[in-house]
């Protein structure tokens, strides 16, 4: 693996700062993105919400969390970090 590819998000201001918070364009998965190897994902189905902490070990995994930073040409979107506290739910 080049240090490309092994070093942290970066946008034209520097490093990221994290959490950063997305969903997907159709509202079905919210993601709280701790780092660049690391993040939340709150699945809601119906009424209910599965949660999964993912820590990014394999390189697809450390992708997926770059296109969601990136957006993934619409794929994902910004959320604030309200909007994620109120999907996230009390108690996570």
């Amino acid at each position: 693996m080049s240090a490309a590819e092994d070093s942290p998000a970066t946008s034209s201001n520097g490093p990221e700062a994290f959490p950063q918070y997305r969903a997907t364009a159709d509202g079905r998965h919210y993601y709280r993105i701790d780092g660049p190897r690391a993040f939340v994902e709150v699945q809601v189905v119906g009424k209910r919400r599965w949660v999964h902490r993912v820590e990014a070990k394999a390189y697809p995994e450390m992708l997926r969390i770059q296109e969601m930073l990136s957006g993934a040409e619409g794929r994902y979107r910004t959320l604030s970090e309200q909007e994620w506290v109120a999907v996230e739910g009390p108690g996570d």
